[in-house]
């Protein structure tokens, strides 16, 4: 196909035009707002924020990567470095796509998506997990770390959801 009639192998097409300025950002913006039902918040940074059950979640967008982040502070002011450090490696085998960091004194949950090419429904996914891991953030969990859960830090309106949206593939 390539040499008769000059096609490219589909490993070689891009979903989005590679200079073209915020097409990542804007299509992860569309897709927060298809998700949540409403435009999502961005903050000074320019990063979204989604409050998810009093939880900040930040979705950085870093379109010359093409990757995205969701970033949510679980914990601050965890004095046992070592302890914590002990209950990150059971945390981490138990929630295998998201990343827990400890930085500093603080405890934060990563999840990293692809953005070449950018699904949706990848996003819908993986926020939907890292709901069930907020879920598990509570005073008992705080206290294993002997930290403090962070929580009511945001001006942003709650933005809770049920089921993730269904996306469409686009045509």
């Amino acid at each position: 196909m390539r040499e008769t009639y000059g096609v490219l192998h589909p490993t070689f097409l891009r979903s989005d035009e590679p200079d073209a300025p915020h097409t990542l950002r804007s299509r992860v913006g569309e897709a927060l707002h298809l998700q949540f039902g409403r435009p999502i918040p961005i903050d000074a940074d320019g990063d979204y924020v989604v409050i998810v059950d009093s939880q900040a979640v930040f979705v950085v967008v870093d379109d010359s990567a093409r990757t995205i982040q969701l970033w949510a502070p679980l914990l601050h002011g965890i004095t046992e470095r070592a302890r914590a450090a002990e209950e990150l490696l059971e945390l981490n085998r138990a929630w295998p796509h998201i990343k827990l960091l400890l930085v500093e004194d603080r405890l934060v949950a990563t999840v990293d998506v692809m953005g070449d090419p950018f699904v949706p429904r990848h996003l819908a996914d993986l926020f939907g997990a890292l709901r069930v891991l907020l879920g598990t953030i509570d005073t008992g969990f705080a206290q294993r770390f002997d930290g403090e859960r962070y929580t009511g830090d945001t001006d942003a309106e709650s933005t809770l959801f049920d089921e993730p949206t269904v996306f469409d593939e686009p045509s």
